[in-house]
């Protein structure tokens, strides 16, 4: 089985809005990320969002700053590459 860690400095942590869906008035809360700066050779400064799990959102705040190595997930969507958070627990 294959790990897949995401080391880096967490320049900022932000809390998306929360959403409503218009059809059925369900209200989503907004998720919380981490954003991490990268450098690509091809587009030059890029940032990259990493979704944490709602169990551990309350840390994710205290992360702000810090340099982290912590397991991830990712998958694809319409040519965009999705960053989630398993576990914060690994952090630095």
């Amino acid at each position: 089985m294959v790990e897949l860690y995401l080391k880096g400095k967490v320049e900022n942590v932000v809390k998306g809005k929360d959403f409503t869906n218009k059809e059925t008035g369900e209200v989503r809360k907004g998720s919380v990320k981490l954003q991490f700066i990268h450098l690509d050779e091809v587009r030059g400064l890029q940032t990259v969002d990493v979704t944490v799990p709602e169990e551990h959102e309350a840390k994710a705040f205290e992360l702000k700053g810090k340099e982290v190595n912590l397991p991830v997930e990712v998958f694809a969507s319409n040519s965009k590459v999705y960053y989630r958070a398993k576990s914060l627990w690994v952090c630095k």
